[in-house]
């Protein structure tokens, strides 16, 4: 990130890409500091400038990956790799991480009260994002999947299938805010995911794992709303010109 890029407002970073915006979030930085410069809407809300900036690095340099690795393949093979990949790790992780977080609730929580509201906002992500991956399994990706399909049919067939994806699309992008609201809110009550001087090494653990859930949700947020659902947009936009040309 260029050193001016630190006096753009917060508005103008959002705007680059939906994952800047995720990232941003997840620093407690949100729609109140739009009008801030980068680094004053840092320093309002306690976060470290060049931990921001390199989380924006990080972020940038994914999404470059992700273009190059999925550039020209199919909304259906996305889709899938998605499923497979994140949606997978997610259901994997999500009880496996409550049932620490548990432990290290009984174990710490006399001396770090926060732990409470930890487990009660985990609780509340992990019932939020098992939802959303039903929503998108059972009727966001098969309709985006029929896209792959709907260019060999002809136009007046095509009206059932393109008809609501706009809508379902950005019904899961909100839900991909409020997500990151809440890991952000996990990260602030854990200052950075930063374990306190008595931590376990279950206490540590529970720390790095939501530290990787956070990350992989930024990746397979950005895989959906950058690339997916972008392109299930242009290719609606397409269907809908074939299907009433001017």
């Amino acid at each position: 990130m260029q050193t001016k890029e630190s006096e753009l407002a917060v508005g103008d970073v959002w705007q680059q890409s939906a994952n800047r915006r995720e990232v941003l979030e997840s620093f407690g930085i949100g729609a109140e500091c739009a009008d801030l410069p980068l680094r004053s809407a840092c320093a309002a809300r306690g976060a470290c400038f060049e931990e921001v900036r390199r989380a924006l690095l990080e972020c940038d340099q994914t999404a470059a990956s992700c273009q190059a690795d999925w550039a020209g393949a199919s909304l259906t093979d996305l889709a899938e790799h998605i499923m497979a990949w994140h949606h997978g790790y997610f259901r994997e992780q999500l009880p496996r991480l409550g049932a620490l977080l548990h432990k290290v609730v009984v174990r710490h929580a006399r001396r770090h009260p926060h732990l409470f509201d930890l487990q009660q906002i985990y609780c509340q992500f992990s019932d939020q994002l098992l939802k959303h991956l039903m929503r998108e399994e059972l009727a966001v990706f098969p309709a985006i999947r029929a896209l792959d399909e709907a260019a060999r049919l002809q136009p007046s067939m095509c009206e059932c299938l393109v008809d609501g994806i706009r809508h379902a699309i950005q019904v899961m992008r909100d839900e991909h805010l409020e997500l990151t609201r809440l890991l952000a809110k996990m990260r602030k009550l854990t200052f950075g995911f930063w374990p306190p001087g008595d931590a376990t090494c279950e206490y540590r653990e529970l720390l790095d794992s939501l530290e990787g859930l956070e990350s992989d949700l930024r990746r397979g947020i950005h895989k959906e709303d950058d690339l997916l659902f972008a392109c299930a947009t242009a290719a609606e936009d397409s269907l809908l010109a074939t299907r009433n040309p001017r």
